[in-house]
């Protein structure tokens, strides 16, 4: 009887509790649905759909998800699916949309133009004609019986070119002040015996494409001697032709130009001085310029 009387009141608590375990299912909190995400990278965890079979349909449940919990499970996934494949493209994440990817190709490129182009100036002559202007200093003075007759003096000069790689074009003035020999007698004047006024064309032949290269170099020019004094002694005013032939080093170093040059210079006569002795002349200087 006592066992009979259990049995029932049993029965009417299961009755009584089913409708509320039928009404009140399990509510994952955030870690169980990222162990889902985890184990089933199809499911997305914050799909209203899983949501809303997760929780209550209760009034308003819906429109209080917590979407930073959200924003976080997402990006614990992607970087997941990044772990086990690390050439995946993030599709999800706004920095690496096809905008994003394009303009960084574009910054790639316009870095990799300017680099070209700086490589470009740095070889200095490599490509396009370039010109130059050069000024400076040196010595002066004659070879043989002339290198008896007058001694060797300063020189300065200036010269304006244009050329590519490999060929160039030169024109320029050189003068030069030189005394005569005190061997050949005593001169009533003082001061420089002799000045010298040159213009020259040339072809220069560089030997090395590269902004520190030496070349050679050839040509004509025209000069003049005023003798200030010697005249008594036989010199005399005059214009004579020459031919320029050299070498030479040059460096070009951006905007800046250094040449070194040595050049002998064959002179079409030599009756300005006393006896019409032989001889020609030298010159070497160092010049300082610009090339653009």
């Amino acid at each position: 009887m006592k066992a009979s009387i259990a049995a029932g009141g049993l029965g009417l608590a299961l009755i009584w509790a089913l409708p509320a375990l039928a009404n009140e299912p399990d509510v994952l909190d955030d870690g169980q649905k990222m162990a889902i995400a985890v184990d089933d990278p199809q499911v997305d965890a914050c799909d209203p759909a899983l949501m809303s079979a997760e929780r209550p349909a209760r009034e308003g449940d819906l429109e209080e998800l917590d979407e930073e919990a959200c924003r976080r499970l997402e990006a614990g996934q992607r970087e997941l699916e990044e772990l086990e494949d690390p050439t995946r493209a993030r599709v999800h994440d706004d920095r690496f949309d096809e905008r994003s990817v394009e303009r960084v190709e574009r910054e790639d490129f316009e870095e990799l133009e300017t680099t070209e182009v700086r490589a470009r100036a740095e070889r200095g002559e490599r490509r396009g004609a370039r010109t130059w202007v050069t000024l400076g200093g040196g010595v002066d003075g004659y070879t043989r019986e002339l290198n008896h007759d007058l001694d060797i003096g300063p020189a300065w000069g200036v010269n304006v070119g244009v050329g590519g790689p490999f060929v160039g074009v030169e024109v320029g003035y050189n003068g030069a002040a030189n005394q005569i020999d005190s061997r050949l007698g005593d001169l009533t004047g003082s001061g420089v015996d002799v000045l010298r006024h040159a213009g020259q064309a040339a072809l220069k032949l560089n030997l090395s494409p590269t902004p520190f290269h030496p070349y050679l170099l050839g040509g004509v020019g025209l000069e003049y001697r005023n003798f200030r004094n010697g005249e008594a002694l036989g010199f005399e005013n005059g214009i004579n032709g020459y031919v320029p032939a050299g070498a030479g080093l040059r460096w070009n170093l951006g905007a800046f130009t250094a040449d070194l040059r040595v050049t002998y210079n064959f002179l079409f006569e030599e009756d300005f001085a006393p006896g019409n002795p032989t001889g020609d002349r030298y010159q070497g200087t160092l010049m300082l310029g610009g090339t653009m």
